[in-house]
């Protein structure tokens, strides 16, 4: 899983850039974030969707700890789930 820092207090684009294995044309028809702390939901959030390019903004919760950022996107007939480790300091 990939780790992201973050400092308490701080707002930043995070971006995925998705792509297919097998070079298929897709379309990323939505996308949003989760924020979530054990089994709590902390923020959550739609994305801007560019091309290929999946935008969420994110505000560091006041909690100095490790937080799960989902971001959970359609394309075609499929659901994705990405999961990011964000570390607040």
């Amino acid at each position: 899983m990939q780790k992201i820092m973050f400092d308490v207090g701080e707002r930043r684009h995070v971006k995925l850039r998705i792509h297919a294995a097998d070079n298929a044309p897709f379309r990323i028809k939505s996308a949003s974030w989760d924020l979530v702390h054990g089994n709590a939901l902390e923020a959550s959030g739609e994305c801007e969707i560019d091309e290929h390019v999946i935008d969420a903004y994110i505000e560091a919760p006041p909690g100095r700890t490790t937080y799960i950022l989902r971001v959970t996107y359609d394309i075609n007939d499929e659901t994705l789930v990405e999961q990011l480790e964000m570390v607040v300091t």
